[in-house]
């Protein structure tokens, strides 16, 4: 009788001592910046310099219907890559980034419904096979955009939560009443049937509790099942929302708990699948993203791209490429091994054309300096070919003008408002002056010397005049100097005279040439000049 008591009391206390839901139990944010150190990004991208992301309900379609689909994108990818080094009419990009593809309510697909699914608008999980297949034979690598953040309102696991249903009530952070002292502001707190759920980005999209150890081994789960597939990265949506302010209760160390989430996941996903890519949003500037250096292979550099078209509005450098390094090294002092990814504008702001007023000559200065970039430059679908767009958002996504005709491979979801005028890429492909022939032969040097563009030194030199910038990007092997003029008019730079003697051009936009120690440039003429021994 003593034993079954003595059994029935542990039983108890067993219970007793149960957690609602399951505790975390990770590492420390320094056992886990300890743990990733040594992960290095040469070997998983040794043959990739430039990337290229695409919205996949814009980019191309293969049917009548006039939505983007996976079928589209793979009849697309000899433009993007043909895999002949040799050949002229593709960009040479080695990988691509979709925006999600998974079901959902909506265009753009960040409401999700189904982690492990395709969206049957874009086609089946067979068509996407075949697409990483096809882009693999031609050496492109394959990134899928990652939403943990947030689900679809729609999403069953929410659906659930809002009937109490366990173990999805936890998965959610919802509250039956929101207390004043614990959240002051009820920013972005929705109610919900007398419950209220936080959604920081839109009501029908609410926030996954990340604080909860299911929720995180779901997101391990969905992970694993794109890499089992053969997808080669991850792009991580809205990460510094992962955990922010307003979500948890006041209090809350939401930047150190954000960090051990997302440094968790990257240890679980390169334990599992070493050579994956890991790209993360953190939307901010450069001093703000300095934390999360070792959460993720890179991150998005905001930053360069606001300085670049700024600099080329008012026709100054404004010493861009010092004021790039400062905001890098914030970076790399954190994390050695890290690798910038510099971009001009993405899908969630105005086209970068449309900054630029139209102007074909700025746009080009511009890829020249992103081409010219170290680390991992990410071009968004159609500029290359300069399309415009302005906010709302539908009007910074349409439809990618490969012709005239919208009835055949042009994904004409979307009318055309901002490109009418646009000229496609069969007319551009043509022209030997054009924007589309402009990034493609920049993107084929940076190919060309990989090693240097992508992986070695950026020194910034001057050039007596403001309007003038010029730079070095150098290893051990090789030494290029570009020079670019900023100003809609003819410019003269001075440098020494002695490198001059030593260059060759590589590379030229415009008109250029050297007397002894200046340079000459007509209006917004780039050179690249290699420096020989």
């Amino acid at each position: 009788m003593k034993k079954i008591l003595v059994g029935l009391l542990i039983l108890g206390l067993v219970l007793g001592c149960t957690p609602k839901e399951p505790v975390n139990t990770s590492k420390t944010v320094d056992e886990l910046r300890l743990a990733l150190a040594d992960y290095d990004l040469k070997e998983i991208l040794e043959d990739v310099s430039v990337s290229y992301q695409i919205f996949p309900i814009s980019f191309a379609t293969s049917d009548t219907d006039r939505l983007g689909d996976i079928r589209g994108i793979i009849n697309k990818l000899d433009y993007l890559n043909d895999g002949d080094p040799d050949t002229d009419t593709d960009l040479g990009i080695q990988m691509i980034w979709l925006t999600p593809i998974y079901p959902s309510q909506t265009y753009h697909k960040y409401d999700i419904l189904d982690y492990k699914a395709i969206d049957p608008k874009f086609g089946s999980l067979d068509d996407f096979k075949e697409l990483l297949s096809e882009a693999h034979k031609r050496g492109i690598k394959v990134i899928l955009d990652m939403v943990f953040n947030h689900t679809a309102y729609d999403h069953p696991w929410f659906r659930a939560a809002l009937k109490g249903e366990e173990p999805y009530v936890s998965y959610y952070r919802i509250e039956e009443k929101l207390d004043l002292q614990e959240y002051p502001t009820r920013n972005a707190w929705k109610n919900a049937g007398g419950k209220f759920y936080y959604a920081w980005f839109w009501e029908k999209m609410p926030e996954l509790n990340l604080e909860n150890e299911a929720v995180r081994e779901e997101i391990r789960d969905i992970s694993k099942f794109w890499m089992d597939l053969g997808v080669d990265g991850f792009r991580f949506d809205a990460a510094k929302h992962a955990y922010y302010p307003d979500e948890y209760p006041v209090g809350t160390p939401v930047l150190e708990r954000n960090l051990q989430f997302w440094m968790e996941l990257r240890l679980f996903i390169k334990e599992y699948k070493p050579e994956m890519f890991l790209v993360s949003e953190i939307w901010d500037t450069a001093q703000n993203q300095a934390p999360y250096a070792h959460a993720y292979d890179t991150m998005f550099n905001f930053d360069f791209g606001e300085m670049v078209i700024s600099a080329l509005n008012v026709g100054n450098h404004g010493n861009l490429i010092q004021k790039h390094l400062d905001n890098v090294k914030r970076l790399t002092d954190r994390n050695p091994n890290y690798v910038d990814s510099p971009f001009l504008t993405n899908h969630d702001q105005n086209r970068v054309m449309s900054l630029f007023a139209g102007s074909v000559d700025k746009a080009k200065i511009a890829a020249g300096l992103l081409l010219t970039m170290p680390g991992l430059p990410f071009i968004y679908y159609g500029e290359e070919i300069g399309m415009l767009g302005v906010k709302p958002d539908e009007r910074i996504r349409e439809p990618m003008r490969w012709n005239d005709d919208i009835t055949s491979e042009v994904a004409y979801w979307n009318q055309w408002i901002y490109n009418w005028e646009t000229p496609n890429v069969i007319e551009q492909q043509a022209d030997e002056n054009s924007l589309w022939t402009h990034y493609r032969d920049l993107i084929k040097l940076r190919n060309t010397y990989a090693d240097t563009f992508v992986w070695g030194d950026l020194e910034q030199v001057t050039m007596k005049n403001s309007s003038v910038l010029g730079y070095y990007r150098y290893d051990e092997i090789n030494r290029f100097l570009v020079v670019m003029n900023f100003y809609n008019g003819p410019m003269v730079g001075e440098f020494d005279a002695e490198v001059f003697a030593k260059t060759e051009p590589v590379f030229t936009l415009g008109e250029v040439s050297i007397v002894e120690d200046k340079i000459y440039l007509s209006p917004r003429a780039m050179v690249v000049y290699r420096v020989n021994p």
